[in-house]
């Protein structure tokens, strides 16, 4: 049986005891499982992210920054070297977004750059220290990615996860009327 509400499709019926309505998943007699808590997960998850990528700063002997700039300068390496689309992807905007930019630049980790064809545009690129701490951080997370796939009787569980996060957070900024 399929249920439909605002072009989403959700499968009814599995065999662990999950069922699924309009408004919520319950999972085998737990409790009820709404996009509020779904968020406050997703919350959680975040302040976890950020411990964890502090404490490999510590562990790296790095002091001069902290998880939110690591995190943007990950994002830049992504590929993202506009002000604008960092911002965006970080969900950090105008004086935050600013404050970590300084710090990066004052720390030789990135610099910027102004567009010749048009100066109101500013490009961050990456120096040699931020792409050794990268580095470094990525072959930590690698090994933790290693292990918790250990932990899930199906590879792909991450990546589904990921994409129903992209897709809940498309429907939260079309229902709120916002753009991406």
């Amino acid at each position: 049986m399929y249920l439909h509400k605002n072009g989403l499709t959700f499968e009814n019926g599995f065999s662990d005891g999950t069922s699924i309505s309009a408004d919520r998943l319950q999972v085998s007699g737990g409790p009820a499982i709404t996009l509020f808590r779904v968020g406050s997960s997703v919350n959680r998850l975040g302040r976890k992210l950020s411990a964890l990528l502090q404490a490999e700063l510590n562990r790296l002997g790095v002091q001069d920054i902290g998880p939110a700039q690591l995190m943007l300068l990950f994002t830049l390496r992504d590929g993202y070297s506009a002000i604008g689309d960092l911002g965006d992807q970080l969900g950090v905007k105008g004086s935050n977004l600013t404050y970590y930019i300084n710090g990066l630049e004052e720390n030789a980790y990135i610099e910027r750059n102004i567009s010749q064809s048009n100066r109101r545009n500013i490009h961050l690129t990456m120096l040699p220290k931020a792409r050794e701490i990268c580095a470094d951080i990525d072959s930590s997370i690698e090994k933790l990615s290693h292990q918790a796939a250990q932990y899930h009787e199906r590879g792909d569980e991450i990546a589904i996860t990921y994409d129903t996060l992209l897709r809940l957070e498309q429907l939260l900024c079309e229902f709120s009327g916002q753009q991406d």
